[in-house]
């Protein structure tokens, strides 16, 4: 069975928007065809050092036939290829970072993982790239659009990049 499946991408170490589009390659091996990316938006860091650094921030959305314990860990080590390490730090710079938005119409709650993500709703490093593909979509527990969620988050600076990902062509067998 198919689970409409939404994740959210930052990155603000290294090259950010190379670590985005591996990223978004490599999760194109779990979504197939169904994946649909965002634009790329830069934002200022979040609840972190001033002089972090900007991110590249992302959304992408598309259906899987993974349970979503077995999804959190094909993003675990994604990240870990990237070079991310397990015992990563809440409020540290990244490679690369990928967080399950929603994972069907429903609230979950498992060990080490809440869908919704608990803090989507305030993001709008998330909202906005959202609001490109989804923008009536209401997350699960919710009762605005994400286009409406929008207006109640924080205010930050974030700017979305006039291109659009283009990703790399398959490589020759």
């Amino acid at each position: 069975m198919q689970t409409d499946v939404i994740i959210a991408l930052g990155s603000n170490l290294g090259n950010p928007e190379e670590n985005l589009i591996l990223a978004i390659e490599q999760l194109a091996s779990l979504f197939g065809k169904s994946l649909q990316s965002s634009s790329f938006w830069q934002s200022e860091p979040q609840e972190m050092a001033s002089d972090a650094g900007l991110f590249l921030n992302a959304v992408v959305t598309g259906s899987c036939r993974l349970e979503v314990a077995d999804l959190l860990l094909a993003l675990q080590k994604i990240e870990a290829s990237m070079g991310r390490g397990a015992n990563h730090g809440y409020h540290e710079s990244r490679c690369i970072d990928l967080d399950i938005i929603t994972y069907g119409p429903s609230r979950l709650e498992k060990p080490g993982l809440i869908v919704p993500h608990p803090r989507a709703h305030k993001r709008l490093f998330v909202l906005l790239p959202l609001a490109e593909l989804m923008p009536d979509l209401v997350l699960p527990g919710f009762d605005l659009k994400v286009s409406e969620l929008i207006g109640h988050a924080p205010n930050m600076v974030i700017n979305r990049l006039l291109r659009s990902p283009a990703l790399r062509p398959p490589a020759s067998p």
